[in-house]
């Protein structure tokens, strides 16, 4: 059941006793976001699937070269400690969330932190090398140790 958002004068599914977005997919103007609202109208991208198709691969080219622009502007070093900074604030939510504060505004900030981290750990890709080799070592190394639980 959706509720009217009088933030951004749309229906939103979750809205809490004022009528304010809280975490939902956004329905003005065909946005796909989510809104996430504690009366300062802040939103986050709605992610919607895990793969793209070869019609989005120019947003994947733009989205990396706005990761080094951002590289180029700030500095290796600086981007570098704004990472440490992001993942500093990813582990605060988290501690919050652990804590036992679940409300929406907190998935909402958690999801937050980890866009940012997200975007710091791919500028670090670009400015350390890629990490894929890593990856499936260790995927496979978690993956034998899950088997192993198993018997």
């Amino acid at each position: 059941m959706s509720e009217y958002c009088s933030i951004k004068g749309c229906w939103c599914e979750y809205a809490n006793d004022r009528g304010n977005c809280i975490l939902t997919p956004c329905l003005v103007e065909g946005e796909g976001t989510y809104v996430i609202n504690s009366g300062k109208g802040t939103f986050i991208p709605k992610p919607e699937k895990l793969s793209f198709t070869i019609e989005e691969l120019p947003d994947l080219i733009k989205r990396n070269e706005i990761l080094q622009d951002a590289i180029k502007h700030y500095g290796e070093t600086m981007q570098q400690q704004v990472a440490i900074e992001e993942m500093a604030e990813l582990t605060k939510e988290l501690v919050k969330w652990a804590r036992g504060d679940h409300s929406f505004e907190r998935v909402a900030h958690v999801l937050e932190e980890i866009a940012d981290v997200q975007i710091m750990l791919d500028q670090l890709k670009i400015i350390f090398g890629p990490t894929d080799g890593f990856e499936d070592v260790k995927l496979r190394r978690l993956q034998q140790r899950i088997e192993e639980g198993k018997e």
